[in-house]
């Protein structure tokens, strides 16, 4: 009777291993398997494509210095006819053109899509770069005549990759569908018109996979210097692991906190009876839970920053609000000014308005690369910062509203624009211009050639209001230009009638520092011409003398030195800091990984690893 109890006892236990095994299979083939999610779309059907997209690269190989031309002027990509075009006429040279926030590092597998036409003649080159890193790193696909040439440069040195060089019947003025296919084990696929091209197998080296992966729209001229190519229907599609529930964890804070509910808002009191915190303060709000989430969680006074002590800080400022809006820009200055003291990453800003079905694509790819968006309807904000793919829809973090997931939120049919934050060490230059709504604003350069901006036009809602017109916060018209070079600008005001006007100019170089213009007076429907000197890049400044006499303030006091005794090795502050947060990040994960192993009715998986060393 024992040996068959022992007998029963092993049977039951191997059962239970091999459940536990199935158990444990299923859950890897749930991980592994794949969404297909659209991470870039464009169908250049308006001149507002341009504001998606920036010149990364335009350069003469043998005069560096000089930028591909067309003829005489600076070579560019225009948008007309519902498709962007580049006319290169030019000595040898080279430009990129890639999207502004797209960043396909850490995607193994993507694929892109698009129509293109060959103007003129068969006999130009013309490419694409279906992977880019800087000048000296990427992988471009060239057309030549009938010649598909896949060609790989990597740290300046090119790389022939077995099979690299096809035929196609390609055809003068005539449209044709080009599909791109990068996968997980390293194949590169091209197909022309439905027709497989090229498959070729990539070999070492491969591109640093900690940097910044983008794609471009690249044009080029060598011994023949012309070149005319048009591209429409571009898509940028990528195979993401899908698991039921994935939470990037951004902390929550909510308006009506009692610790900051009965605050100020910005000066609301000018323009409302009710100015507190907990009737206007969501965008604040969420614009903190993203800040925090990216370790940005002390002020340059050394204040803790919550949504009480973020409102403080940008009423302070001269560019802070905005007739009742955060002004996006001055919090991009604000983590430029935390990352010079802690090392943290300075946020890149952009918005963009849609569906949204299509901002919802864009959410889900940020969120997948570590990166919680604002979204927004009229006269709200919100933060996303997961994805239940059971559901399709994104995971929330709501300043004033309990809901949990967009599908169930009662305006979540409303979105209609997403506030993206991308960390960088690099470019945060930017044109804000503030008018009244009556007011056109035309932003030329200087060759008079007109530049496309992005209209804004934002106000708040008081989510406690109850009667039938719900009580709103001054509505302000924003104009936005994203990193523009150095040179002189021409501004052009204005409006159906003649009147008085004003015009709030913000500048914002390379490092975030803002410059404020103002300009008011009477203008006639003709309108007036402003001229904007902007210069990129901060002046280098030398350290200001110590009059004599004076006694030189230091931000802390040093320590008398003791004479033969050596200090021992520290590290770097920024280091530091860095060590620190991702030991908090690691606790914090592993602490809601234990929570959710302990639920059964949920599935949870740990963000890439490369999302530590982001920065």
């Amino acid at each position: 009777m024992k040996q068959r109890q022992v007998t029963n006892l092993f049977q039951l236990r191997l059962i239970c291993c091999i459940l536990l095994l199935c158990y444990a299979f299923w859950l890897g083939q749930k991980h592994i398997l794949a969404a297909d999610v659209t991470l870039f779309t464009d169908d250049f059907n308006t001149a507002m494509s341009l504001s998606r997209w920036q010149k990364k690269h335009s350069q003469q190989l043998a005069h560096p210095q000089q930028p591909c031309l067309n003829r005489i002027t600076p070579a560019e990509w225009i948008v007309g006819g519902g498709v962007i075009t580049l006319t290169l006429d030019s000595p040898p040279c080279f430009i990129d053109f890639v999207p502004s926030m797209l960043d396909l590092r850490g995607i193994l597998s993507y694929s892109i899509d698009l129509s293109f036409i060959l103007r003129e003649d068969l006999q130009m080159d013309r490419a694409l770069a279906f992977l880019w890193q800087d000048p000296r790193n990427w992988y471009n696909l060239k057309f030549f005549g009938t010649s598909l040439l896949l060609e790989k440069v990597i740290d300046g040195t090119s790389y022939v990759l077995p099979g690299n060089l096809k035929h196609f019947p390609f055809q003068v003025n005539r449209t044709h569908q080009l599909h791109v296919e990068v996968t997980q084990q390293q194949q590169i696929k091209v197909w022309i018109d439905q027709q497989l091209v090229l498959d070729v197998q990539d070999q070492p080296p491969f591109l640093k996979p900690l940097s910044p992966h983008t794609i471009s729209l690249r044009g080029s001229v060598g011994l023949v210097s012309r070149s005319v190519t048009s591209i429409d229907d571009f898509s940028v599609r990528a195979s993401l692991p899908s698991g039921s529930f994935f939470s990037l964890n951004v902390p929550q804070y909510k308006q009506h906190d009692a610790r900051w509910k009965s605050q100020e808002y910005d000066h609301a009191s000018s323009w409302t009876t009710t100015p507190t915190m907990e009737r206007w303060g969501c965008a604040v709000t969420s614009m903190a839970m993203i800040l925090n989430f990216h370790g940005i969680n002390i002020l340059p006074s050394g204040e803790q920053l919550t949504p009480e002590t973020l409102n403080t800080w940008l009423k302070n400022q001269v560019d802070g609000y905005l007739q009742g809006g955060v002004n996006w820009l001055a919090v991009t200055r604000l983590t430029q000014l935390v990352s010079q003291q802690l090392g943290t990453p300075k946020l890149e800003f952009r918005r963009q308005d849609s569906t949204p079905q299509q901002i919802q694509a864009i959410a889900q790819q940020d969120i997948q690369a570590n990166k919680p968006v604002i979204l927004s309807y009229p006269g709200h904000f919100l933060v996303a910062d997961g994805i239940d793919s059971h559901t399709n829809t994104l995971l929330i973090k709501d300043p004033y509203y309990a809901y949990q997931n967009l599908l169930e939120h009662h305006a979540g049919t409303r979105i209609d624009s997403i506030r993206r934050f991308q960390p960088s060490h690099t470019d945060l230059s930017y044109f804000l211009f503030v008018v009244p709504e009556t007011v056109e604003i035309e932003l030329r350069d200087s060759m008079g050639k007109v530049l496309s901006t992005e209209t804004v036009t934002e106000y708040l809602e008081d989510p406690t209001s109850i009667t039938e017109l719900p009580n709103r916060s001054p509505v302000q018209k924003q104009l936005l230009f994203a990193q523009p070079s150095s040179g002189t600008y021409s501004v052009h005001v204005r409006q159906p009638e003649d009147g008085e006007y004003s015009l709030t100019m913000y500048t914002y170089d390379s490092q975030g520092n803002v410059a404020v213009h103002h300009d008011s007076g009477v203008i006639t429907a003709e309108g007036k011409s402003i001229e904007l000197a902007f210069q990129k890049e901060p002046p280098t400044t030398s350290p200001t003398p110590v009059p004599s006499g004076t006694p030189l303030q230091l931000s802390s006091p040093i320590p008398t030195p003791i004479p033969q005794q050596t200090a021992p090795p520290q590290l770097p502050a920024r280091l530091l800091h860095q060590l620190l947060r991702q030991q908090q990040y690691i606790i914090a994960q592993l602490q809601s990984l234990h929570k959710k192993l302990r639920s059964p009715t949920s599935y949870f998986r740990l963000p890439r690893i490369d999302h530590f060393f982001s920065w």
